[in-house]
């Protein structure tokens, strides 16, 4: 997966949202390219079918070194092992992506960038770590480290928990995360003989929703939906979005990412790279829920960083759910 710019990645990302599983597989085969959502997909339509918790030790076993699961809940699947969310769609099955000039891996744990885009650093990366071509980002924590926020005070049942549960369905629960995905990518005009650096930050609502099955939470196929969205990042105008009706996602596996808001700036290459752009200040309000609460119990989730939501000039819809 080979792209300009980053626009181009995000509607990518865009197109793949509209599409099903029969049609992104159309799309792999004509590009000859096989995408880390379609390989997931396809591994998730073998979870989504386990009937025991022994089939789900079995499957546990056999995908340990391409799932990642929980260890605190030995009953819960989790997400692709890529400590990014947002940029799933956009990698292929090796969590590689070529942006501009540069190559971007990433793994369970690292963030890896290689200026020129030369594959073959992956091979020897202490070697070229001293050479100015190769930056690593670890994330020890694996993604809790661009985990802004999960409104644990917000949960419908007063349980104070970030799997929120809704009175009268006690059988499905949900967790909605603000998260950021920090990007940094270079380009070179030809023409004019001209580098730059291009740092960025994507911040986004991640939701999950489980059911309570034969052998515990479980990741399923479901809906979800969103309504008055109120957004601030840094000093930015705070975008409001107020649909005349709820939006309702298409069935998503295992989760559903709304993107609301994109920063990137860019710098001239004097040699050195640039730091990422660091984690800016948010402050979010919505309405949500997903259809194991009923798609019309919407109700509230705050992370509120500044004082109200003042300034507010524009009115902008979330770009996308995938």
């Amino acid at each position: 997966m080979a792209f300009r710019n980053m626009e181009a990645v995000d509607s990518v990302i865009n197109m793949f949202a509209d599409m099903n599983e029969s049609e992104i597989e159309m799309w792999e085969k004509s590009m000859n390219v096989v995408t880390a959502r379609s390989e997931f997909d396809k591994l998730f339509n073998e979870y989504e079918k386990l009937d025991s918790y022994e089939e789900f030790l079995t499957f546990k076993s056999k995908y340990s070194e391409k799932l990642k699961f929980n260890l605190a809940d030995a009953e819960d699947c989790t997400i692709y092992p890529y400590c990014t969310a947002y940029f799933v769609p956009a990698l292929n099955n090796k969590g590689l992506v070529k942006i501009g000039r540069s190559l971007i891996k990433y793994t369970k744990s690292d963030h890896i960038v290689i200026k020129s885009g030369d594959i073959a650093v992956l091979d020897n990366l202490r070697v070229s770590s001293n050479n100015g071509d190769l930056f690593i980002y670890p994330k020890l924590k694996s993604t809790e480290e661009t985990i802004i926020h999960n409104f644990p005070e917000d949960d419908p049942s007063g349980n104070n928990y970030k799997w929120h549960k809704m009175n009268g369905h006690s059988g499905r629960r949900l967790m909605n995360e603000l998260r950021v995905d920090q990007y940094r990518f270079s380009r070179y005009y030809y023409q004019i003989n001209l580098q730059e650096w291009i740092r960025g930050v994507k911040v986004y609502l991640r939701q999950i929703g489980q059911k309570n099955g034969s052998f515990g939470w479980k990741n399923y196929s479901t809906t979800y939906t969103f309504d008055d969205v109120k957004i601030k990042v840094n000093n930015q105008p705070t975008a409001v979005f107020n649909p005349f009706a709820p939006i309702v996602s298409e069935k998503v596996k295992p989760s559903a990412n709304v993107l609301l808001a994109d920063l990137e700036i860019i710098d001239l290459d004097y040699g050195t790279a640039p730091p990422l752009l660091p984690i800016p200040d948010i402050s979010l309000e919505i309405l949500t829920s997903f259809s194991g609460f009923g798609l019309e119990n919407l109700y509230e989730i705050d992370y509120i960083t500044h004082s109200s939501f003042p300034g507010t000039t524009t009115t902008g819809t979330p770009i996308y759910f995938y």
